[in-house]
């Protein structure tokens, strides 16, 4: 930082509120009204920035999960599939063969009807 200069004080309370939001390290910077690179700065200075940072992503990350468990567990379909691929490595994998694991035979039949040429 150039002599003379003042060092802006920064709310970590706000730092981590908008962290939990999900958004990123630029957007904090825009939000807050300063450069990505005094955030970069005030990571390499000052160890509480870092853990306003991380707690606040941990916290949003809680709440979304806890919201998705929620919804999941009430029935909604959608919410459970989602936790089940990420959480229990559930996949949709699918495979298509024929008799024992062969090829498949297509056959296109046209169908003809009274009246139908």
């Amino acid at each position: 930082m150039p002599a003379g200069r003042k060092e802006i004080e920064i709310d970590l309370a706000q730092v981590e509120g908008l962290a939990s939001r999900g958004l990123t390290e630029g957007q904090i910077a825009d939000s807050l009204g300063i450069s990505q690179q005094t955030i970069t700065r005030r990571k390499k200075k000052y160890v509480d920035f870092v853990e306003a940072i991380k707690r606040g992503h941990a916290k949003g990350v809680g709440k979304v999960a806890n919201a998705l468990f929620e919804q999941a567990m009430n029935g909604q379909t959608a919410a459970a599939i989602f936790y089940m691929k990420n959480r229990a490595n559930w996949t949709d994998k699918q495979q298509h063969t024929g008799p024992d694991g062969g090829a498949l035979k297509v056959q296109i039949v046209k169908e003809y009807r009274n009246g139908d040429d």
